[in-house]
């Protein structure tokens, strides 16, 4: 009689220890479900932030490309608008040495000689208002392009360290 009772002590602790260890192995499954859950929203909620800070780079990226693009079109406009100013009066002076030609041939030479040092000082002004609204436009262009490899090593440099925090927070949440 006390073997039956000692055997069936056994298999009552037998019976309460399998219950108690299929209950923790679901209250760990829970746990770590949780802990998955837990992890999953903070790596989509790391993803969500960087995809926003990643947008509002590109934003502020295109607005001082079209910015950039706005004052590059001003600048050539107004070096347009120069070079037609510039013509017209070119045009002006020759059309005013024709018809002092035509009045006066005796006085003619020493106004063409004026009027030839003019238009040599305006061809010199043209092409150093030229040249420096070209440097301005290279100056714009490259400073578009420098701004252009510092946003995209940003990028870079954020994405990683994304990456390397993921892995970070994964790696302690399975150890």
């Amino acid at each position: 009689k006390r073997l039956e009772e000692s055997m069936t002590n056994k298999q009552r602790l037998l019976i309460a220890h399998e219950k108690e260890i299929e209950d923790l192995k679901q209250s760990h499954k829970k746990e770590k479900t949780e802990l998955e859950h837990q992890f999953y929203e903070k790596v989509s909620k790391l993803i969500t932030d960087h995809d926003c800070k990643i947008e509002d780079v590109k934003t502020n990226y295109e607005r001082n490309v079209q910015d950039k693009d706005r004052e590059i079109g001003r600048l050539e406009d107004l070096i347009q608008v120069q070079c037609k100013r510039m013509h017209e009066e070119v045009s002006k002076i020759r059309t005013q040495i024709e018809e002092n030609q035509i009045e006066n041939p005796n006085d003619s030479l020493e106004k063409i000689t004026v009027l030839q040092k003019c238009i040599a000082k305006m061809d010199r002004l043209f092409k150093k208002t030229e040249r420096s609204f070209n440097r301005q436009i290279t100056k714009l262009k490259t400073e578009i392009e420098m701004r252009d490899k510092i946003i995209q090593v940003q990028l870079s440099t954020q994405k990683a360290k994304i990456v390397a925090n993921t892995k970070m927070e994964r790696q302690a949440e399975i150890d």
